[in-house]
């Protein structure tokens, strides 16, 4: 019932709606309604009332709840919302096992034990960034499944593109940088049989708020956050929906075969393209050039003897890269 008081007061927002409007199209009592309104304060919106006039909300708070979230989805799936994970991989996981949805979201507010690849900490133990993991059942070989990975990555870059009015650059195959310094990490876990996937879980992890004192020493020196970046303050809720429209995008083109629209994006955020790098593989480090990547998703390097070979990401780390933004 309190979330929908909420959506009256949201479609009025700036605006009184009077405590008798709410009785009458909810089918509730004063009372009621005043307990209702005091819960949300409880949770965080800054409702005021006034008498005479109802009950007005004047900020639109950068709260975390499954409601927040659906209520500005363009296209459903389901969600699954917790306030505290430790990790939306490993609980993605476990509903994956008993879901039948090809797709469905998993999102936390604080996550106490983010992974990244390579078994590396991810640090999201606070309430400042977007940490999910959506859960597909795509009709794909696994031999393409690095595909997803890549297109999640352009999905990543195009939601804060727009959200911030600021180009991200994409280090192969999912880190995003801004400016030099790594704003988001994605990791791909997979489970399938020989030739078809049962499910594979798009971990995302976006520095939001966060400033300096909230990162490691270690990590400020490669991480920072959006706001950080560019001095905009933007609603958590608000990325993770335009997050989710644009994954839904870019899983659509992978189902119906279009690779072409998946490198297309990929061109126009890569930052590894074109430039000397350093492959980690086996302990040994490989000088070479990226040239692009395949339609698998796979890094095409030149050597130094010019010869050319493909690569996944489970083989290789890349360093130094330039940055171009």
């Amino acid at each position: 019932m309190k979330h929908r008081i909420l959506d009256l007061i949201y479609k009025n927002i700036g605006s009184f709606v009077s405590g008798q409007r709410i009785c009458e199209e909810l089918c509730i009592s004063r009372t009621a309604v005043w307990k209702h309104i005091k819960s949300l304060n409880a949770e965080g919106y800054k409702i005021v009332s006034s008498e005479g006039k109802g009950y007005k909300l004047t900020d639109t708070p950068d709260i975390l709840n499954d409601y927040e979230i659906t209520r500005r989805l363009v296209k459903n799936i389901p969600v699954y919302f917790y306030e505290r994970l430790d990790s939306t991989n490993n609980k993605a996981k476990e509903l994956a096992q008993d879901s039948n949805d090809e797709i469905c979201l998993v999102v936390c507010s604080i996550q106490q034990g983010g992974r990244g690849r390579m078994g590396r900490m991810f640090e999201s133990a606070n309430d400042k960034g977007v940490w999910c993991s959506f859960i597909l059942k795509p009709h794909i070989e696994p031999e393409n499944a690095l595909l997803i990975t890549i297109a999640a990555a352009t999905a990543v870059a195009k939601t804060l593109e727009t959200a911030y009015e600021i180009k991200p650059g994409i280090k192969w195959p999912n880190d995003i940088i801004i400016k030099g310094k790594k704003v988001c990490g994605i990791l791909s876990e997979m489970n399938c049989e020989t030739n078809s996937i049962n499910y594979i879980i798009l971990g995302i992890g976006i520095n939001i708020s966060q400033k300096p004192d909230d990162f490691t020493k270690e990590t400020a020196m490669i991480a920072d956050s959006m706001y950080g970046i560019t001095g905009q303050k933007m609603l958590r809720s608000e990325i993770i929906a335009s997050l989710c429209y644009n994954i839904q995008e870019v899983y659509s083109a992978i189902l119906k075969g279009n690779s072409d629209e998946i490198l297309k994006n990929w061109k126009r955020y890569t930052i590894t393209d074109g430039e000397e790098i350093s492959i980690l593989k086996n302990g040994e480090s490989i000088s070479a050039k990226a040239i692009g990547i395949n339609y698998q998703g796979m890094l095409i390097a030149e050597h130094e003897n010019g010869s050319r070979k493909e690569y996944n990401s489970g083989e290789i780390s890349i360093k130094r890269i330039k940055n171009r933004n």
